[in-house]
């Protein structure tokens, strides 16, 4: 007997209400930060956002989309131009075949708005873990 093994899938609704509460687990103090930033859901990737020189099998679950200088939006008679805000995609797609359940496409979701934060911030592999960093200072105390 084949059993397939089937696909998690959730309603864009249901996907888009468990980034808001992955969003709110977040630290506190990231929230300054997440304000200065929109956080998008969208289907798959486009061949825009797959990093060039990447396996084509290589699942893409998010994507920071920082803004250059010149993407302005506005400006002339409508006023002052404003810069587009700097934007973390996640694909719902790739996240949730990449998901066993629930709580794994959860986990996945918080990693990976964790990992795109970090390149927001400049980081080019994941910021530290907490838990890391309370190690790190525990070790250097005497």
């Amino acid at each position: 007997m084949n059993v397939m093994e089937e696909t998690l899938h959730l309603e864009p609704e249901q996907f888009d209400l468990l980034v808001s509460e992955v969003m709110d687990e977040l630290p506190q103090e990231w929230a300054p930060l997440l304000d200065k930033m929109a956080v998008v859901v969208e289907d798959e990737p486009t061949d825009d956002d797959l990093p060039s020189g990447s396996p084509p099998e290589t699942p893409l679950l998010g994507r920071y989309r920082g803004t250059a200088s010149m993407q302005l939006i506005g400006g002339g008679l409508a006023g002052p131009a404003v810069a587009a805000p700097p934007e973390i995609a996640l694909f719902q797609g790739p996240l949730e075949r990449a998901s066993s359940s629930l709580e794994d496409l959860r986990h996945l979701v918080r990693d990976t708005l964790v990992q795109q934060i970090g390149r927001y911030l400049g980081y080019s592999e994941e910021p530290p873990d907490e838990d890391e960093e309370l190690a790190d200072e525990e070790e250097g105390e005497i």
